[in-house]
């Protein structure tokens, strides 16, 4: 029962602790590479702000967080269709721009549902998602070296203990 109970708690630790940073990580560097494609295969065309809102979350401890967002839409004339997307912008950027106004607007020629205002995305967005990444991707990675280091610092203990008693049962 006793291996069970601890079966349990180490699948709960991995889980919580390599699991969930894991997914953040993946989460931040998905961003991140849609980011990079766009300002890599990304092409510019003349779009117009659809819309404006404001969301407001509040956490446990009673702190409200606004999220910013425009809903834009841009005409890719290749495929004859107009696309409308939303994206969370900064105070900033959102306070600069009124709806009807034109912006330019960055796509995936292969895929123009991956789009973006261009130059909304602010550096602080960018670091955040970095910073984001490699701490999620870090520290569940350290863990699993703490728990490598400790598993082979008990074996090498065990060697010595065996030859230790290997030598005192010989002489």
């Amino acid at each position: 029962m006793k291996r069970v109970i601890s079966g349990c708690f180490i699948t709960l630790f991995l889980l919580a602790f390599l699991g969930m940073p894991l997914a953040i990580g993946v989460i931040a560097g998905g961003e991140l590479w849609e980011m990079y494609r766009l300002n890599l295969e990304g092409t510019t065309t003349e779009g117009s702000i659809q819309g404006k809102r404001i969301t407001e979350s509040t956490d446990g401890e009673g702190n409200t967080a606004y999220t910013f967002l425009l809903r834009y839409s841009f005409r890719v004339e290749r495929l004859e269709r107009r696309f409308e997307a939303e994206q969370a912008v900064g105070k900033g950027f959102y306070d600069d721009h009124a709806v009807n106004q034109g912006v330019q607007v960055r796509y995936l020629p292969g895929d123009p549902a991956t789009s973006e205002i261009a130059g909304a995305r602010g550096v602080g967005t960018i670091i955040e998602n970095v910073l984001l990444l490699l701490i999620c991707t870090a520290a569940p990675l350290l863990i699993v070296l703490g728990f490598a280091l400790s598993a082979l610092a008990k074996w090498v203990r065990g060697q010595r203990w065996r030859r230790q008693a290997d030598l005192a049962v010989s002489s």
